[in-house]
């Protein structure tokens, strides 16, 4: 695998948190808060967070 530049990280990173930002939408919380770095970690490990994640990524060709 091919090292990332720092820039393509925090693309990679900002993406992420949108689009679990989204996610949390999706389930009906009642606010959107900005999550912190431990709680994308929990949203990230859920598989089907994951599926999303993978497919959003590869559709920008970020990753």
């Amino acid at each position: 695998m091919p090292l990332r530049t720092s820039t393509q990280l925090q693309k990679v990173y900002s993406i992420s948190n949108f689009y679990c930002n989204k996610f949390i939408t999706w389930q009906n919380y009642n606010t959107m808060e900005l999550l912190s770095e431990r709680n994308l970690l929990v949203l990230l490990s859920n598989d089907q967070t994951q599926l999303f994640l993978k497919e959003y990524i590869h559709a920008t060709s970020i990753w």
